[in-house]
Parts: structure tokens; C-alpha cells; sequence
């Protein structure tokens, strides 16, 4: 077997922050989330702002905002305090989620709660899992 590669990082070519208008009950709970699998693709964040992010939103490739699948993260503050390159060699990322590796690409979005109905969040990236790594990081800067 094969030893897996370190995580790759993955920038957003725009970012921009999104404004959703939400129901409580779109956001759910992602389950079995831990530990990962050895056959787990590592989604990981890697936060350069002062703002703690705590939902994720997905939904399958090119497909309306309305159809975002939200769910609760543990929050994650600011994991890094020097450019996000060097934050990316050194490893300073958390782990938010973990998908099967072999699983379809997918749209993401990583936010924060402004309001009981609202989240704003960056994005969206394509993630594509791939068995070969072991994971991808989203930047926010």
C-alpha cells in the first residue's frame, strides 16, 4: 500500500464573503466525524481573520445556493498569524470534517452564524477528494 501524500492547499481564486438567509432546521450535525478513517480525505481550515467559523455548507458542483446543505463545525478561531503560506508549511490548520475519499467533488462554503437565520460565509471552493492525499486546506484571508 501506498503511503498518502501531506494535505493540499487550495485557495479561492475571488474570495468574497456570502450572505445566507437560513431556517434553524437547514443546519444540521455531521456525524462519525471522528476519528478519520485511513480512507478519509481531511477537510481542513486554515483561518487568517479574527472571526471564529462554525458552519459549512455544501452542495454537489454547480448547483443553486438554495440547495446548500448546512452543518455546525466546532468553531475555529484564528489559526494563523503570518502569511498563509508559512502557516500552510508549518501546519498550523485544524481538521473540520473528513469525507470518504473516493466521494464525488463537491461545492463548499465555510462561515459563521451572524444571526439566529443568517450566515455569512467564503466561498464557494470545488473540493475533490482523491485517495492519493490525505487532504485538502481552505484558506481564509
Amino acid at each position: 500500500m501506498t503511503e498518502k501524500k501531506e494535505q493540499v492547499i487550495q485557495r479561492l481564486k475571488e474570495p468574497r464573503i456570502i450572505s445566507f438567509e437560513i431556517k434553524e432546521s437547514e443546519v444540521g450535525k455531521r456525524e462519525g466525524l471522528e476519528p478519520a478513517g485511513a480512507n478519509d480525505y481531511l477537510i481542513s481550515l486554515l483561518n487568517d481573520t479574527d472571526q471564529a467559523m462554525d458552519v459549512v455548507g455544501t452542495t454537489p458542483p454547480n448547483q443553486p445556493q438554495n440547495r446548500i446543505k448546512w452543518f455546525s463545525i466546532n468553531p475555529v478561531g484564528r489559526t494563523c498569524h503570518q502569511d498563509v503560506q508559512t502557516c500552510y508549511n508549518n501546519g498550523n490548520y485544524s481538521v473540520i470534517f473528513a469525507v470518504p475519499c473516493a466521494d464525488p467533488a463537491f461545492d463548499m462554503w465555510i462561515g459563521w452564524r451572524t444571526g439566529p437565520t443568517t450566515v455569512r460565509a467564503y466561498g464557494p471552493w470545488t473540493v475533490y477528494p482523491n485517495c492519493q492525499l490525505a487532504g485538502g486546506v481552505f484558506p481564509i484571508e
